[in-house]
Order: structure tokens, then C-alpha cells, then sequence
């Protein structure tokens, strides 16, 4: 289960405190995680004028130049290659049709895992992203159109206390190894919590990273993390490893759920 987006939030919300993926997350501020007066403005804003690419450009146009370079940094840190691996491809496990071989296949099975601010879930049948989104919450971003691609998973993320990432990806199998090819997301807030400098500076940060995912490539292979658990190795097209965009955690395929309602932060 790709861990990169939990990364690029996690790095975002606590600047310079992660270099490489962490063994354990250190935590975000308390400050960065109070109501906030400016994240408040921009998410009743957004509730009715959802942020898409274009916004994103424009609003880093219009920020100061050091802010825009921060989180421009972020991304390159997340995205920057490590070693080059060989036979990267052929490593690990394709895990597909080992869940197509339990019961209820592929349909009937889902990927599971804590991240820091809730339950991380991956589904592996293809069905619209809005389709994921629970009643209360509010579209706040959008990247991306819809697509076809002979594999497509759905990931839903919780970013920040706030927001939550819904993200349907299609991928290119090369052996063991699946390459992104294309992705369509939206952010939902949840109405219930009050806005944090935190919640803001993911969504902008995380809207960001996509142009650049888009144009390096990105590649995830799985590995057995002993019994019932796996860990997601990445790796830009070439086969460098990306170990920031890792993050630590492992998942573990359990019966298909619906989505629950979210975890407390942890």
C-alpha cells in the first residue's frame, strides 16, 4: 500500500524533522494542529470553489517566494532517488493474485493499516472515487479526470485531523513491480473539526507533489513483512529507491469493509 502521500503530509506539517522515512513519526507541533483562523477562511472557501491544478499554480504564484520554496522542497525531498537497485522489478511479491485467492477475491478483500491519523484502506476493485466518500464530508480539491487502466486501486488516506485523501490510481504491471500511470484524487473535509495550520499546509503541499509524481514516475513493489503483514518498497521508473516516500508501516489484507468512520489520531 504506497505510503507516499501520508509521507509528503507528515513532512509538511513538521518541516525539516524527517530526512528519510522515519522508524516512527515524529509529532506535529501542537500549534500546527490548534484552530487556525487562515486555514479556517481557506477551507469555508474552498467548500464552495474546490482547489484543482490550476488554483495551486496560481496560489503559489501569489504566496511569498521562501513559503513556495519550503514546500517546494518538501516534495523534491520526498521524491529524491536513493540507490539504484538491481532486478528491483523481479523483488518481492505480486500480491494481487494472492488476494484474488483467498475468499471473496479480489472484491471481497481490501488492504489495512494505521497511518498517524487514522485508518489507511486500499481497495482493488475499480469504482468511482465519490463512491468512497462519506456523507458529512466536504470536497474541498480535485486532480485529475476519470480514466480507464486494466488495474486500478483506491486508496483513502486521513492527511491531516481535517482532511482526507481519496485517491483512485491505475497502474502498468512490469513483473513483480506496479508503475503509476495515471491518478485521480479528491480531498474531503470533515466538517466536524476545526481548521489547523496543518490540515492546510497537507492540502497544499499534497496537490503539489502530483505534478512532479506525474513526471518522474513512480513505482511500488511488495515485500512479506512476516506473518499476515507486507511493506511497500518505492522506486522512481528507473529503479532507484525512494525511501522518503516509503514512510514505516506496514498493512495487512483482511475481509472487505466499508469505509469506517475514522480513527482517532494517534
Amino acid at each position: 500500500m504506497r505510503g507516499l502521500i501520508a509521507a509528503l503530509a507528515l513532512l509538511a506539517a513538521a518541516p525539516g524533522a524527517a530526512q528519510t522515512a522515519p522508524s516512527a513519526p515524529p509529532p506535529v507541533p501542537e500549534d500546527m494542529l490548534a484552530p487556525n483562523e487562515e486555514a479556517r477562511a481557506l477551507f469555508e472557501a474552498l467548500a464552495s470553489n474546490a482547489m484543482t491544478d490550476e488554483t495551486i499554480e496560481s496560489m503559489f504564484r501569489a504566496i511569498p517566494a521562501e513559503a513556495a520554496r519550503g514546500m517546494d522542497a518538501a516534495v523534491e525531498q520526498i521524491l529524491a532517488p536513493g540507490e539504484l537497485v538491481p532486478g528491483w522489478r523481479t523483488s518481492g511479491i505480486d500480491l494481487l493474485p494472492a488476494i484474488a485467492a483467498r475468499e471473496g477475491g479480489l472484491a471481497g478483500n481490501m488492504a489495512e493499516g494505521d497511518s498517524r491519523f487514522g485508518r489507511a484502506t486500499v481497495y482493488f476493485v475499480d469504482r468511482p472515487v465519490e463512491s468512497f466518500a462519506r456523507p458529512e464530508w466536504v470536497l474541498v480539491a480535485r486532480h485529475g479526470a476519470p480514466f480507464s487502466a486494466d488495474t486500478v486501486q483506491v486508496m483513502i488516506v486521513p492527511l491531516s485531523p481535517k482532511l482526507t485523501l481519496v485517491e483512485r490510481i491505475g497502474y502498468r504491471r512490469q513483473d513483480n513491480a506496479y508503475c503509476q500511470v495515471r491518478a485521480e484524487a479528491r480531498f474531503y473535509a470533515d466538517p466536524a473539526v476545526a481548521a489547523s495550520e496543518a490540515d492546510m499546509v497537507a492540502l497544499i503541499v499534497t496537490m503539489r507533489s502530483f505534478g512532479a509524481i506525474e513526471r518522474r514516475g513512480m513505482c511500488e513493489v511488495v515485500e512479506e513483512a512476516g506473518p499476515g503483514a507486507y511493506r511497500t518498497r518505492m522506486f522512481d521508473g528507473e529503479g532507484h529507491r525512494l525511501p522518503a516516500a516509503e514512510g514505516a508501516e506496514t498493512f495487512r489484507i483482511v475481509a472487505r469493509a466499508p469505509a469506517a468512520p475514522r480513527a482517532e489520531p494517534h
